[in-house]
């Protein structure tokens, strides 16, 4: 199902409370993959709505299929979000469609809030990680199932710490993770290998290889989270 479906019965249930309906993620950054990818839609509207328009329609039951929620955002709740969000606003001013409506008002993120909001994630990411049931259970399944779930959520980390460094992040995650290695001290196979097997280029590791591999992504996201915390002058 694509965004565009949805479009009528956006139209429909929001009326003239409709701003604009955006397409982000990695269906507009290029890095979409069919059967695992997803699509990730904002809808704006003018006034503030406490309930859903959207609730019951049968199309957004197929849509949920395959797809999260669309988000739904008035547009005082998205200027006054910035400094929260600002990872997330770096990617939308980067890469948006709008499918319907007006254009994204203006903004400007400042880079020590992303500063802060890499460093705790980061650092959440990492304890995550590190506590979770499965390293105590020894279940190699289910850890290495977390880890790849988690990797998406890292490279859009290692995004914002380009931006951090004031340089275009490239969108391609390989290339990505290459760019960040040569200022940072991460070391890309980590990363690259995941990425691998993530898009079926390899197989999945063995048991007795995720206690290694589970300990070496985890000392990147250290190296990562001291980068970070060094940059406290912006």
């Amino acid at each position: 199902m694509k965004p565009e479906d949805l479009i009528p019965t956006i139209q429909g249930c929001f009326s003239h409370n409709l701003e604009s309906v955006v397409l982000y993620g990695s269906a507009v950054s290029g890095n979409y993959q069919d059967k695992i990818s997803n699509y990730n839609l904002l809808i704006l509207t003018q006034k503030t709505l406490e309930t859903n328009p959207l609730t019951g329609q049968k199309v957004i039951k197929k849509w949920l299929k395959q797809n999260p929620p669309p988000l739904i955002w008035d547009i005082e709740f998205f200027k006054s979000s910035i400094d929260v969000f600002p990872l997330e606003f770096l990617e939308l001013q980067e890469s948006h469609k709008i499918l319907l409506g007006k254009p994204l008002p203006l903004f400007t993120v400042h880079l020590h809030n992303l500063r802060h909001q890499l460093e705790t994630e980061l650092r959440a990411k990492y304890l995550q990680l590190k506590n979770h049931p499965a390293c105590l259970s020894g279940d190699s399944k289910i850890l290495i199932g977390f880890i790849m779930k988690s990797l998406p959520s890292i490279l859009t980390l290692m995004k914002g710490i380009l931006y951090l460094l004031k340089r275009k992040p490239e969108q391609n995650w390989q290339k990505r993770i290459e760019q960040l290695a040569l200022l940072t001290d991460i070391h890309s196979d980590v990363f690259l290998n995941l990425i691998e097997v993530r898009e079926g280029h390899h197989a999945y590791p063995r048991k007795e290889e995720v206690p290694s591999i589970l300990e070496a992504y985890l000392t990147e996201l250290k190296t990562m989270i001291r980068f970070v915390d060094k940059l406290e002058d912006l």
